[in-house]
C-alpha cells in the first residue's frame, strides 16, 4: 500500500515527465538536460496541477553578462521551474481576485458554485486581503538530478533538501 507522501510523489513525477515529454523539443541525441518542476497537490482527491516545467544546466560567466540585463543569467532548470512558478501563482491570485471583483458586481446564477466570490480551486484571499493556498495543499518541486554544485550552496536548495514537502 502507498502512502500519502510515495502517492504524491508518483502522481508528481508523472505528470511532470507526461508533460515534459508533450513538448516539441528534445535534447540531441546522445545528450541530456536537467529537468525541475513545480506543482501543487491535493492529497485528498489526488489532484496535481504543474505550475512550471524547466530545464538547463548553466549560468552565465560573469564575462557574458549584458551591462543592461537583456539576457537570463542563470537558467538552471530549477530557477526557470521556481519563476515559472510564481507567475503561475501570482496569475492565479489575479484571477482570482478579478473573479471576487466581477461577484460583487454581478448576481451569481449557480450559489452552488460560488465559494466566498473565488473561483480558485488552488489559492484564496484570506480576511486580510492577502492570499494563501488552500488547506491541505502540497507545494512539490521536482529535479531530475541533484543541483550542480552552484545551486547547491543557494537557499533553494537548502529549503528543498529540509523540507520537501511544504504545507500551506
Amino acid at each position: 500500500m502507498q502512502t500519502d507522501t510515495s502517492t504524491a510523489i508518483n502522481d508528481v513525477v508523472s505528470v511532470s515527465l507526461s508533460q515534459y515529454s508533450q513538448l516539441p523539443c528534445a535534447p540531441q541525441p546522445g545528450k541530456y538536460t536537467v529537468l525541475a518542476s513545480f506543482a501543487l497537490h491535493d492529497p485528498r482527491t489526488r489532484r496535481t496541477r504543474l505550475l512550471s516545467l524547466g530545464t538547463g544546466a548553466k549560468c552565465l560567466p560573469e564575462a557574458r553578462l549584458p551591462k543592461h540585463g537583456e539576457a537570463l543569467h542563470d537558467s538552471h532548470a530549477e530557477v526557470i521551474a521556481r519563476r515559472g512558478a510564481i507567475r503561475w501563482l501570482l496569475e492565479e491570485v489575479q484571477r482570482d481576485a478579478r473573479a471576487r471583483a466581477r461577484a460583487l458586481t454581478e448576481p451569481v446564477a449557480d450559489e452552488s458554485s460560488f465559494v466566498s466570490g473565488s473561483e480558485s480551486t488552488w489559492v484564496y484571499a484570506r480576511p486580510d486581503g492577502l492570499y494563501a493556498l488552500r488547506d491541505n495543499l502540497q507545494l512539490w518541486m521536482y529535479a531530475s538530478t541533484v543541483p550542480c554544485t552552484s545551486l547547491s550552496d543557494g537557499p533553494l536548495f537548502r529549503l528543498s533538501s529540509l523540507i520537501f514537502v511544504a504545507h500551506s
